[in-house]
């Protein structure tokens, strides 16, 4: 794996964000789950903050002991956090632009 600093990690966030026309008028959405990195997801965080966009961090939460129970989602919008698969829903249905963070979800040995 290469290695790359925080810093370039933004630096490619912040970029996307210009190609996509992105400023504080406009919302994200950072997809993680429990395999994201988190220097990752701090980095797409900070790359949005710094264009005043609202964002939404929405993870995945798995409940291992029952793979045919459905995915549960927590939202967290920078001053509370929320729960629900229709929100999560909601959320990712209205933003601009969704950063994928999440690593594939591997078989626990």
């Amino acid at each position: 794996m290469v290695e790359i600093s925080e810093t370039e990690l933004i630096k490619m966030f912040e970029r996307v964000l210009i190609l996509s026309k992105i400023d504080s008028s406009k919302s994200i959405a950072i997809l993680k789950n429990k395999y994201s990195e988190p220097q990752v997801v701090s980095a797409a965080i900070a790359a949005v903050t710094s264009t005043g966009a609202k964002f939404y961090v929405v993870e995945l939460i798995e409940d291992g002991k029952n793979p045919n129970q459905p995915h549960q989602f927590t939202i967290y919008d920078g001053s509370r956090l929320l729960m629900g698969n229709e929100i999560a829903k909601e959320i990712l249905d209205s933003v601009d632009l969704v950063f994928e963070t999440q690593e594939p979800m591997l078989e626990d040995p």
